[in-house]
């Protein structure tokens, strides 16, 4: 008996201690703004704005993608590694085709109704996103003019066909390096090399994409801090990127309940990186806060140069 009572004793101290670090107090930042219940919100608006934004994404990608056939395959495999189960890549399943995103609607009045439409659904993932961001650095929300917010939207929304655009083009280069020199050396592993390349594609993507986020939610961050955070962020993104292809593949293999499995593992995922993302954005708010009290504090200036 007084050995559990010692354990529970140890446990709490070292919670206690946990309490008092960065994480700790970013965690509690976290629970404070009801940072689930705001993940939650996140995922079921992206849910229903995830495939306006993709139509839109793919049908700007896909112009350019007729000038180069093998930038195509690669923006596929791109956007099939950065939503698992989603887009089709040929050789894995998924809920739908690059072809099927294609916007093709031809010129009239319905044409441009339905264009605004989903301009207007597409937008709304930018703006709950930064709403959640400055949630987490307790910031009064946004006041500007309608048309100044969805054009801060519409820069996210830019941010990730940039993103994509690059780590296609890369991953593209990549492939075609690969198929020569496998011709001529034969590598053994070459395939998961490749595949560990795209994966630190969509690392990179990521962190630019958190980074762009937070600076497009404007609020005070540090610049080190900033980037410390996007990429601890897209660390934790790509790892849930790799559990949540495994989920989606394993739950595709009833063919019955393959695309109900897929929409309910990418509720989950979307959850999931909607938390990430918080967390992120509040270890952030208080780690800023922590370099600025530290400055102001005497003799705190010469301990902190970022």
């Amino acid at each position: 008996m007084l050995t559990i009572r010692k354990i529970v004793v140890a446990c709490k101290a070292v919670y206690a201690r946990w309490q008092a670090t960065t994480f700790g107090r970013a965690y509690a930042r976290f629970k404070a703004e009801r940072g689930t219940i705001l993940a939650s919100g996140i995922a079921y608006t992206g849910l229903v704005s995830l495939f306006a934004a993709l139509t839109l994404v793919v049908s700007s990608l896909l112009q350019l993608s007729d000038m180069f056939p093998a930038w195509r395959a690669a923006m596929v495999k791109t956007l099939s590694h950065a939503l698992p189960g989603v887009i089709s890549d040929g050789s894995s399943s998924g809920l739908v085709r690059l072809d099927q995103l294609e916007l093709n609607q031809g010129i009239g009045i319905a044409a441009f109704i339905g264009t605004v439409t989903l301009v207007a659904t597409a937008l709304e993932i930018p703006a709950v996103l930064r709403g959640g961001v400055r949630a987490m650095f307790s910031a009064p929300v946004l006041r500007a003019n309608f048309v100044a917010l969805r054009l801060r939207d519409a820069a996210m929304v830019l941010v990730v066909v940039i993103g994509v655009s690059v780590s296609s083009a890369a991953l593209a280069l990549a492939v075609a390096l690969h198929s020569q020199l496998d011709s001529y050396l034969h590598i053994p592993g070459s395939t998961s090399l490749l595949q560990l390349f795209a994966y630190g594609l969509g690392f990179i993507v990521d962190g630019g994409v958190l980074t762009a986020i937070v600076i497009l939610a404007k609020v005070e961050v540090r610049r080190r801090v900033l980037l410390i955070g996007s990429f601890a962020g897209a660390g934790m993104m790509t790892v849930l990127r790799l559990v949540g292809s495994q989920g989606l593949a394993s739950g595709t293999v009833n063919p019955l309940l393959g695309s109900f499995s897929t929409v309910v593992v990418l509720l989950i995922w979307m959850h999931a990186a909607a938390m990430v993302l918080l967390y992120t954005s509040a270890w952030m708010a208080i780690a800023t806060k922590e370099k600025s009290t530290a400055e102001t504090a005497p003799g705190g200036a010469a301990l902190t140069g970022s």
